[in-house]
């Protein structure tokens, strides 16, 4: 419902001010809490909100047991010609309505709409581009689009998206199923965080990402380096496709030239039947422990460097001297066709025994 009221006084707490109280009618106030002042957080509301001014506002939810009010006077809401999402039987799949963000989260975000109707935006939902820290691109108090995924009115359960329905079209969607992992392609910059880039490929249209750590075969401050010549609406050619997540519609692209090298080559693992015993594998490290490190290949392929196959210079330093995404240079030392797992060795001395007697048990593909 929109309704009109004037201001009577400011909400006052230990941040400043907390909401404004608007008087509807004799004897009714409204509450308009401070993430509802406006589309934009306002630095000095004292100043837009003196008493007597006249206001529109539109009712999120009432309380008549404790005679509660709350307002919004965002003119996203207020002025919207959405229908009102204030019970969830009457919200079927694919509704579209603007919302409010009331909680961000690394999985994702709380959205409130109107009584207590809430939805949850997960962090795969919130971007056709691929989006690691919620809390860099959303803000408390902000305005969203959303469509239903999926809604529980029996358990008070919905689950939204950003994302257009409309916009992942079905040329997209045979052109994602075409890339394969190793696969060439050229993209433009569409944005860039602090550890990542976005892009845009062409031809496709096809958004995808590429880490930082994904840049450069040399140290962290080198991929930074990289990072910063990179510009918004630049051409990036000859990107290897590393990974990709249909049911996400995420591509993730490497720059780094022993993959790259590798690729072109021919010799750039991407299935579990390109793993052959013998041959050299260039990767990157997925995680360490202290018995081991994963290294990482196209494909989302993973295999096993035992510490006893590790270089002797590295095997004494503290986590290897190795980090998350650094490029690695190992050799397959056993496969297990059987389980679909495999050990890499760093050493050129592996000896024949120990190929059979350490079985790939241990190694993992995911």
């Amino acid at each position: 419902q929109i309704v009109k009221g004037k201001v009577e006084r400011l909400i006052l707490n230990a941040n400043g001010v907390g909401g404004v109280l608007v008087n509807l009618a004799e004897g009714i106030s409204g509450l308009v809490p401070e993430m509802h002042l406006a589309d934009v957080h306002l630095q000095h509301p004292e100043k837009k909100f003196r008493e007597g001014v006249t206001v529109t506002a539109r009712v999120l939810s009432t309380d008549p047991e404790k005679r509660q009010i709350r307002l919004t006077l965002k003119k996203t809401l207020v002025n919207s010609q959405s229908t009102i999402w204030k019970d969830y039987s009457a919200i079927s799949v694919g509704d579209q309505s603007p919302g409010t963000l009331i909680n961000i989260l690394p999985a994702g975000a709380v959205v409130q709409f109107y009584g207590t109707v809430r939805g949850f935006l997960p962090v795969s939902e919130m971007s056709e581009a691929y989006i690691q820290d919620p809390a860099e691109h959303f803000r408390l108090g902000q305005v969203v689009n959303v469509h239903v995924l999926s809604v529980n009115s029996e358990k008070g359960k919905m689950t939204v998206t950003c994302k257009d329905p409309a916009a992942f079209n079905l040329a997209q969607q045979t052109a994602l199923k075409e890339l394969k992992p190793g696969a060439f392609v050229n993209a433009s910059v569409t944005e860039k965080t602090n550890d990542t880039i976005n892009v845009e490929i062409e031809t496709s249209g096809l958004k995808a990402i590429i880490h930082l750590e994904q840049l450069t075969d040399g140290s962290e401050q080198k991929n930074l380096s990289a990072m910063k010549r990179i510009r918004v609406g630049q051409k990036l050619q000859d990107l290897v496709l590393i990974e990709k997540v249909e049911k996400r519609h995420l591509v993730v692209l490497t720059n780094k030239p022993s993959l790259v090298g590798a690729a072109k080559a021919g010799t750039l693992l991407a299935t579990f039947s390109d793993v052959k015993e013998g041959q050299k594998a260039p990767g990157f490290v997925r995680n360490v422990t202290p018995e081991s490190v994963y290294v990482q290949f196209a494909g989302g392929l993973v295999g096993l460097l035992l510490k006893s196959q590790l270089s002797a210079d590295i095997a004494k330093l503290p986590a290897y001297g190795l980090r998350k995404g650094q490029s690695i240079s190992t050799r397959v030392l056993s496969v297990d066709h059987a389980q679909q797992r495999f050990l890499l060795t760093m050493r050129d001395d592996a000896p024949k025994t120990e190929q059979k007697s350490k079985p790939a048990s241990a190694a993992l593909i995911e």
